[in-house]
């Protein structure tokens, strides 16, 4: 049984690791990984197999196994087959790291290098091979009778393709291989290949070689260095008060957070202050190899002065040139390198005394250096370090730092310094970026501008303040690859699930539930014990994976997204079905009532389940609740989910029924989003209507019936809209449920009302306003559009003050206004902006220009357009009313532009009304004679009830002009109209104007 902590092997039945003590978790079933694959097979093995005795080949093909296992083995892989004279290895199971495609590629050069050292008997040659390296995801199951896990897909299958078509002694990298390594490695380009099996070309490349520290390409294309100034501004403090005695910082933040980045800023500042800086890294290859870093960082210098051969002289002189010359302090550092000489004190002392000696010489060594110039000493990834360098620090920060000296050492959140807290050093913590900053950074890298601002903002909510996340997922955008983890985070996420070990498990129940989570939903849904889950949930706290939340200990979420889906995508298609269902299952047991208060979650388990008849029912039920609420994007959204599962109906009276049931949520929530001339809208209503008539469902013709109405009348067909009226009352008369007598007096009494039918668009909404009616809450449930009882109360309103009834009128506005704060939004919006239009025909652009600002804000809120542009043409009149016509007009034409662009032929008299007025207003009689007669025009639709007042502005722009004759033949006809409606207030108003016309007439003689 292999130890998921050291990967050691243990006896079956060990309930311990034998190497580190860790427990044993059984072993695993099948899982799904992201795992890199090493592919090797000798060059020429047949040939060698023939010339060989059978011994001699053995041994020899003994020895490249033995050579090429070392190899891999030292960078943590594991060989899972030998397969004749190839050998097949995984880097990333049975425990992954962060970086293990790099760990493959360094096996593979290492391999074909040491491969290259074996000599064939007989002969002066050398075994070559040929390596094929791929990164991919992989079942992981146990093959065969003895239980082998193996990785199974195409990944391994990729990486024996790859190794066929490289050169001899090469190592041929795929794209996603080399899309991990290809900075710090060397890679040529070996051109497209097709590759048996596989459809299409594969463009290949060939790893060369590591790259060194800071050689060009090594590095990513770094993003802007944004929102750190606070952060930077107090390490250049340090890094000032490190002059007179020294100074330390301990620089934590999570993975990606900005560490090394703002390390390189500071270090930038070091030296155009004249100061030196130097680098060592930890690194999980060496965390157990004393003094890993400072080795190091000794042999780099040593190659960069042009000493690669890192021979003890080069040693001296690299350190002679920081002003290091004492022999007590170069012997312990040649003793740790292995670069002794014969002679050396040091080889007859204790490990203890070496030990002791090469602290000393390391310490010597930064005292040299700062009191020659300032240095700046970054340690990096100190998580990481060795003991030795943890220790090593530990005391030179707690004997202080020496004068011109300052160590910044960079950690991951979780590490805890091994030393005693001290005033001489500082902790600062580096939380995340805020969204500005996040977005400085993708629109950086993003220098085609080919991302628009909802696939920005996407990415910056995505990242959550990372900015190595905000990096990736914008290069992720830009290659089209925007529904997936990038391949540069998935080894990083897939590590630090590993090292939870067993608790790995609890995390991936959790992210079947969510990014959020209780431990007894965990426990229910897991079935886990509860010492396990308690002890999952601990490690994932401890491993900065998961955080509290609240105060009761109960709650948990993931830190972040990317860890969740991590966690989520490791599992294979089946074990998330059974997660999902055994959630649902919990769900309903804790709370009967979740199906009434949150059917989508249900919904989303059920859909994950594969559970299609629960699903939708569920998705039913949470489009109706979104419908509701006025939650119109949720609303369709679930609709068409629920669509889509049940996909064709067919002639099945139960799914033709349930089809109809998700086309009436579907059709009122798009007509609210996109509008009523939408194409979609028109289609899902007739579709709707086509249903209820198939399936004989009278009743449920109510909402299609509804639907086509609001098209017709939105499309000017003023008559089809009253036929629609008509069906809707004959509907109510034939006992349908009371809120059809609602929608029936609504629709009948706004149409009248369009047609100029004054007295008949009261009655009809009077109906709606009796005391049998069913209030506006309660129709709700059935209704698709407007609320019916808003709409009866609004154009009743706007009637009776027509007609003359102001009192009535504003008893009606006064009540509709009460009922706002119970309304949901779409109707909110609708209630104020029939007030606005009640106050532009009385004049008053005070109390319009308050009610259109409600409806605007409403409408911008819940993006209903509609509102937002409604809501503006009269905000404008009563700018313009007020003095403001010059900033209102353009505004205002805009918006009537939208209105046209929309589609909507309703309501353009009233708007063109509204701006001929603004023109008046602005003394452009012109233009407001244009648009008085683009109203009238309009109108040919079987709108008129703007008719009179479109006249009556007609005579205002000719008398303007100074064409009385004109200016009272439209007076004239402004006071017919109006008498044809009974206007009462519109031909009080109209004769007004032709009396004033009159008698300027008249004063000109």
């Amino acid at each position: 049984m292999r130890c998921a902590r050291c990967d050691q092997d243990n006896p079956e039945g060990a309930r311990f690791c034998n190497q580190c003590g860790a427990p044993l978790a059984a072993a695993p079933g099948p899982e799904l990984r992201r795992l890199t694959v090493l592919f090797c097979d000798l060059v020429g093995s047949v040939q060698l197999a023939n010339r060989l005795d059978p011994e001699e080949w053995h041994a020899l093909l003994a020895a490249y196994q033995e050579a090429a296992g070392q190899a891999i083995r030292r960078h943590q892989g594991h060989v899972a087959q030998h397969l004749g004279d190839g050998l097949v290895a995984y880097f990333g199971y049975p425990v992954a790291h962060e970086d293990d495609a790099l760990r493959a590629v360094r096996a593979a050069l290492d391999l074909v290098r040491e491969a290259g050292t074996v000599a064939v008997p007989h002969s002066g040659e050398r075994l070559s091979v040929r390596v094929g390296v791929h990164t991919g995801a992989a079942v992981m199951g146990p093959v065969g009778s003895g239980g082998d896990v193996l990785a199974l897909g195409d990944t391994p299958h990729i990486a024996a393709r790859l190794q066929a078509v490289a050169p001899p002694g090469a190592v041929a990298l795929s794209p996603a291989a080399r899309t991990l390594v290809e900075h710090r490695v060397r890679w040529a380009d070996l051109g497209e290949h097709a590759l048996k099996g596989l459809p299409g070309a594969m463009r290949v490349h060939q790893a060369v070689a590591l790259r060194t520290e800071g050689e060009e390409g090594a590095e990513p294309g770094r993003s802007p260095f944004v929102g750190r100034a606070r952060e930077l501004g107090q390490l250049v403090d340090a890094w000032d008060a490190s002059q007179a005695g020294g100074a330390g910082v301990l620089l934590l933040g999570e993975p990606g957070i900005g560490k090394s980045r703002l390390a390189r800023e500071l270090r930038a500042q070091v030296r155009a202050d004249g100061g030196d800086s130097f680098t060592m890294r930890c690194s999980p290859h060496t965390a157990n190899t004393p003094f890993a870093p400072l080795a190091q960082f000794l042999r780099q210098a040593m190659a960069q002065a042009g000493a690669p051969d890192g021979s003890a002289d080069a040693l001296s002189g690299v350190l002679a040139a920081v002003g290091v010359r004492d022999e007590r302090v170069v012997a312990p550092l040649r003793a740790l390198l292995g670069l002794g000489r014969p002679g050396d004190a040091e080889a007859a002392l204790s490990a203890q005394a070496l030990r002791e000696r090469t602290f000393a010489a390391a310490t010597a060594v930064l005292a040299t250096m700062s009191a020659r110039r300032r240095t700046l000493s970054i340690v990096e990834d100190l998580h990481w370090a060795d003991p030795s360098t943890l220790e090593w620090l530990g005391r030179v920060l707690g004997a202080g730092a020496p004068p011109g000296l300052m160590l910044l050492l960079l950690a991951r959140t979780e590490f805890t310094p091994p030393w005693r807290e001290d005033p001489r050093w500082q902790r600062l913590l580096l939380e995340p970026c805020d969204a500005r900053d996040a977005a400085a950074i993708v629109t950086a890298l993003d220098d085609g501008h080919l991302l628009g601002a909802e696939a920005i903002a996407r990415i910056v909510e995505r990242a959550e303040g990372n900015p190595l996340f905000a990096e990736e997922f914008t290069r992720a955008a830009l290659e089209d690859r925007t529904d997936v983890i990038p391949l540069t985070l998935q080894e990083q996420t897939t590590a630090r699930l590993d090292r939870l070990g067993p608790a790995r498990q609890v995390l991936q129940h959790a992210a079947v539930i969510g990014r959020q989570f209780s431990r007894p939903q965990l426990c229910a849904a897991s079935g886990l014990a509860p010492e396990l889950v308690e002890e999952g949930l601990r490690r994932g706290v401890a491993a900065r994976m998961l955080r509290p939340l609240g105060d009761d200990g109960d709650s948990f979420a993931f830190r972040h997204a990317l860890l969740r889906d991590a966690a989520y995508g490791s599992l294979l298609r089946s074990s998330r079905q059974a997660g999902h269902a055994r959630v649902a299952q919990a769900l309903v047991a804790a709370d009967p009532d979740i199906a009434r208060r949150q059917p989508e979650l249900l919904a989303h388990h059920y859909t994950e389940a594969g559970d299609g008849p629960n699903a939708v029912t569920q998705w039913l039920a949470a489009g109706r609740l979104a419908l509701s609420r006025s939650a119109c994007v949720e609303a369709a959204a679930h609709a068409r989910t629920a669509l889509r599962m049940i996909g064709d109906a067919g002639s099945d009276p139960a799914a033709l029924a349930l089809e109809l049931e998700l086309r009436l949520v579907l059709a009122p929530a798009l007509m609210a989003v996109r509008g009523v001339l939408d194409p979609e809208v028109e289609r899902t209503y007739a579709r709707a209507r086509h249903l209820c008539e198939r399936l004989g469902n009278g009743p449920k013709l109510l909402v299609p019936l509804w639907g086509l109405w609001a098209y017709e009348l939105m499309r000017g067909e003023i008559p089809n809209a009253l036929e629609a009226a008509a069906q809707l009352r004959a509907l109510a008369q034939a006992g349908s449920p009371p809120v059809a007598t609602l929608v029936a007096a609504a629709t009948t009494g706004m149409t009248l009302f369009y047609q100029g039918d004054l007295r008949g668009a009261r009655e009809a909404c009077a109906a709606g306003l009796g005391p049998a009616a069913p209030s506006p809450s309660a129709a709700r449930s059935a209704r698709g559009l407007h609320d019916p009882g808003v709409m009866c109360r609004a154009f009743h309103s706007l009637a009776c003050w027509l007609l003359g009834d102001a009192e009535a009128a504003a008893a009606g506005t006064a009540l509709l206004r009460e009922s706002i704060p119970r309304l949901p939004p779409f109707d909110a919006a609708y209630a104020w902006c029939s007030e606005a239009v009640l106050h532009t025909l009385a004049g008053d652009a005070q109390a319009a220009a308050e009610a259109s600002a409600r409806a605007i804000a409403i409408g911008r809120e819940q993006a209903f357009p509609a509102w937002q542009m409604m809501g503006t043409m009269m905000q404008g009149w009563s700018r313009a009313k007020q003095g403001e016509a010059a900033r209102a007009l353009p505004t205002m034409q805009r918006a009537l532009e939208a209105w046209y662009a929309s589609g909507a032929r309703n309501l353009r008299p009233f708007f063109h009304a509204l701006l001929a007025d603004a023109w008046l207003a602005q003394g452009d009689a012109q233009q407001a004679l244009r648009s008085a007669d683009d109203g009238l025009a309009e109108a040919s639709s079987g709108e008129h009830c703007w008719d009179p007042e479109l006249h009556r502005l007609r005579a205002e722009a000719w008398a303007a002009l100074g064409e009385h004759a004109p200016a009272l033949e439209a007076a004239s006809r402004a006071v017919e109209a109006a008498e044809r409606m009974e206007a009462r207030a519109w031909t009080e108003r109209a004769a007004s104007s032709r009396e004033r016309i009159l008698r300027e007439q008249s004063a000109r003689g």
